[in-house]
């Protein structure tokens, strides 16, 4: 009797596991918005467009999870049955954002963010405030500016061009924009990891923790603003 109901147990759960397991994509047509806030863990992919979309694909089970609403132009992104912390190259949930030139995009909790193609905003910036973060950026705009919270780990990598570079980065997080054509970058590092930075025309930058600053152009003015930290200016 008793090994009859484990396996009836067992069975109930493989068939749970199964039907989890299938995926399924919902699109909405949404209002128009230019500021999005992701607050649980999603695998996000920006589309910039002429219309205003959200394509879901996750498990058929937790479609009615994925809340969204639009407020003030904000976009936010909820998922009631997060279950916490994730690997941001693990989420169990996919989202194809599709909008104007965005101006801000703000990620509360650990995920994968990326461009679909550029973003071509006047002024566009994204904050990274949990503890595992990914986001690579394909920029063709005026301004980009980036900033993150601790104890934020993971990279940004940055391609493109933005006419001015502003990036604060903190905790453990490492900066990739060598590939990234810009005139002018501020930066502040004051993280364990490394930026790379390309700008042109002038280069403004602090150093407060052990992470480098590792410069792969020859800009016309270099400018210290603070050194107390154990890294270095490193110009390739």
């Amino acid at each position: 009797m008793r090994k009859s109901a484990l396996f009836i147990c067992i069975s109930l759960l493989v068939l749970s596991c199964t039907k989890d397991g299938n995926k399924t994509t919902e699109s909405h047509d949404l209002e128009s918005f230019n500021h999005i806030k992701l607050f649980d863990s999603f695998t996000t992919f920006l589309h910039e467009s002429e219309e205003f979309r959200i394509e879901i694909t996750t498990a058929k089970s937790r479609q009615e999870f994925v809340k969204f609403s639009i407020n003030d132009s904000i976009l936010e992104i909820r998922n009631d049955k997060s279950s916490g912390w994730a690997n941001p190259h693990k989420n169990e949930i996919e989202l194809h954002i599709y909008s104007h030139p965005l101006s801000l995009v703000e990620v509360e909790e650990s995920g994968f963010v990326s461009t679909a193609n550029p973003i071509t905003s006047e002024e566009f910036g994204i904050v990274l405030k949990s503890k595992v973060n990914e986001a690579n950026l394909e920029l063709d705009c005026g301004t980009f500016y980036y900033w993150n919270n601790q104890p934020a780990g993971g990279k940004l990598t940055i391609t493109g061009q933005s006419g001015v570079t502003k990036i604060w980065n903190h905790a453990l997080m490492s900066v990739d924009a060598k590939s990234l054509t810009t005139d002018v970058a501020l930066i502040e590092n004051g993280s364990k990891g490394n930026i790379d930075i390309s700008p042109t025309e002038r280069l403004e930058y602090s150093i407060l923790d052990v992470g480098d600053v590792i410069l792969h152009s020859s800009p016309v003015n270099i400018i210290e603003i603070e050194d107390s930290g154990d890294g270095e200016l490193i110009q390739l």
